[in-house]
């Protein structure tokens, strides 16, 4: 599973999540303070989706929505 967006160009291999020994994955990635990031969840299998804990999502001009992080 890797997390893409417009911090790392959309690049699938960019920042693959670690899974974590309680179960979860995660990676860290730092941005710019003052910027808002649209980002997704790319799975196996070739399945997209928003963070579900995320507050804000866009709709991008190919009709999909897209998790929106402020920082």
């Amino acid at each position: 599973m890797s997390e893409l967006g417009g911090f790392n160009n959309w690049g699938p291999f960019m920042h693959p999540l670690k899974r974590r020994s309680n179960g979860t994955r995660s990676v860290t990635v730092t941005v710019p303070a003052g910027s808002a990031y649209e980002f997704k969840y790319l799975a196996k299998g070739g399945q997209w989706f928003c963070d579900p804990e995320v507050e804000l999502v866009n709709v991008c001009e190919l009709d999909a929505e897209n998790s929106v992080l402020r920082t």
